[in-house]
């Protein structure tokens, strides 16, 4: 399991030999004012053998920040997301961080995305399905947010992507779970 370093783009900056256009030219997922964990993301998927699997652990800030829709955009054109892992709810690290494990296949299947979630403390950690998901719906959630994975209520998702599409009556501009 990768355990990226969790570092935003300003904090790299305040490294006067720190040049962010060398990341942004070799790295597409590195847009805005984007984390290095994300980065690791794709360079991980990248050195993942074809049928492979690439395994991190990182703050679940990707699966919403804008500046990682591109990764998003990356981990479905180059790879398939078969799980994610919420561990939000149990203190991983010292830090305020709400950290996932995420499992990509170097493919382009058709095959679900499992979603679990962590419950309890290190070392006595239980973890229980809350979802699956198809790579359809990945591809199809509103600017790309993936946020819905580790609310718990995967049957409002699939409802709502059953019928009329929601940019098509509101502008999405972001989203949040209760733990932030």
């Amino acid at each position: 399991i990768a355990n990226p370093p969790y570092i935003n783009v300003f904090e790299l900056e305040k490294d006067k030999s720190f040049d962010k256009e060398i990341y942004r030219n070799k790295y597409i997922s590195a847009s805005g004012a984007f984390d290095l964990f994300v980065l690791f993301h794709q360079r991980c998927i990248e050195l993942t053998k074809s049928r492979g699997i690439s395994t991190l652990i990182s703050p679940n800030k990707f699966l919403s920040a804008e500046y990682a829709k591109k990764l998003r955009q990356y981990i479905l054109e180059m790879s398939t997301f078969i799980n994610l892992l919420d561990l939000s709810a149990v203190r991983i690290f010292e830090a305020s961080v709400y950290p996932v494990v995420s499992l990509y296949k170097k493919s382009i299947q058709d095959e679900p995305i499992i979603v679990m979630r962590g419950y309890g403390e290190m070392g006595h950690i239980r973890i229980q399905k809350i979802g699956e998901y198809t790579q359809h719906e990945l591809k199809n959630s509103p600017k790309l947010i993936w946020s819905f994975l580790i609310f718990g209520f995967p049957s409002i998702y699939q409802k709502m992507s059953k019928h009329r599409n929601i940019v098509e009556i509101c502008d999405v501009t972001a989203s949040f779970s209760v733990d932030e």
